[in-house]
């Protein structure tokens, strides 16, 4: 029985953070892109899971 661990690359995790700032910054219409970001990032991580 596998474990499915979630390991952020670090390309995402750059891309997150340097959402974060500006998502606060401009307020809440930049909340879905930051989460759409988020999400694309947990799909290549199973993807790269599941393909190894």
């Amino acid at each position: 029985m596998s474990r499915i661990s979630y390991q952020p690359s670090a390309y995402g995790l750059q891309m997150v953070l340097l959402e974060v700032p500006s998502a606060l910054a401009k307020g809440q219409e930049q909340i879905p892109r930051l989460s759409i970001l988020i999400n694309l990032e947990l799909l290549n991580s199973t993807v790269r899971v599941a393909w190894p």
